[in-house]
């Protein structure tokens, strides 16, 4: 009869310490839960600077926002140059590296119809700072070169167009560029990315790049068949090289001329 009562106490021992295990894990997962909904709350809240700045800069004309473009540091312009020739801007909340925490996707029409919008900035929310991680990847480079339309893929590879002119304002006529096949002096890349785990950077996956009629992976030289292949359809990076449908990245209609 002792040893009933004894076994009986250690399930009951063992009944109780279970719940209280379970109780500790329901707390942990509703704190840790909370702790990302508030700061994905305090996101939004620095991310409303950027896309009030687009409002107030949207409601100039593209000759007056040129002038006062310096005012609205948050804002690309090439969106704004966007949105003046096709009237749509959008933004989207989307976890670029599954981390839990949105990052804002501020999105402008393709003058063509038909495509999804491209992704024309990325500001993320890091350490109570809210910055644009492209500004931040291309801060140091010279007027010369310019970054254009970036477009998030399905598994969130960012892919971003560049071009550096550095061919000292020469002029060269329709049949001279035809003949040799490149402009002299101008370097074309295509530049990968995907935001790190932390939430900082953007790190680097891939590029390639066309200068002076030699084509590169890398450092690695490519058939100019391979750069057009690699370029037009991205196929080792996303098979959907398109880019994202709509209801990929959750586009919503900032502005609408």
């Amino acid at each position: 009869m002792k040893e009933k009562r004894i076994t009986i106490l250690i399930v009951l021992v063992v009944m109780m310490l279970a719940a209280v295990l379970s109780a500790c894990a329901n707390t942990s997962n509703t704190t840790e839960k909370t702790s990302i909904e508030e700061l994905n709350d305090e996101a939004k809240q620095a991310y409303s600077e950027v896309l009030s700045q687009y409002e107030d800069a949207a409601s100039l004309t593209w000759e007056e926002y040129n002038q006062k473009k310096d005012e609205y540091p948050l804002v690309c312009s090439q969106a704004m140059s966007n949105y003046a020739g096709s009237g749509q801007l959008y933004y989207a909340y989307y976890d670029l590296n599954g981390d839990g925490l949105d990052e804002l996707l501020i999105g402008s029409d393709w003058d063509v119809q038909g495509y999804d919008p491209v992704t024309s900035d990325v500001f993320v929310y890091c350490d109570g700072q809210m910055f644009s991680v492209l500004d931040s990847r291309f801060k140091n480079t010279d007027e010369s070169m310019t970054v254009y339309d970036p477009v998030v893929y399905r598994n969130n590879v960012i892919c971003a167009g560049i071009t550096t002119d550095e061919s000292n304002n020469e002029e060269y006529s329709e049949e001279q560029l035809e003949s040799i096949g490149y402009i002299p002096g101008v370097k074309e890349e295509t530049w990968f990315f995907k935001l790190d785990e932390e939430g900082k950077v953007l790190e680097t996956v891939d590029y390639i790049k066309a200068e002076n009629g030699k084509f590169y992976q890398g450092e690695k030289e490519i058939t100019e068949q391979e750069y057009k292949l690699f370029r037009n359809q991205f196929d080792d990076y996303d098979p959907n090289f398109e880019g994202h449908e709509e209801e990929d990245v959750p586009f919503e209609v900032l502005l609408a001329v």
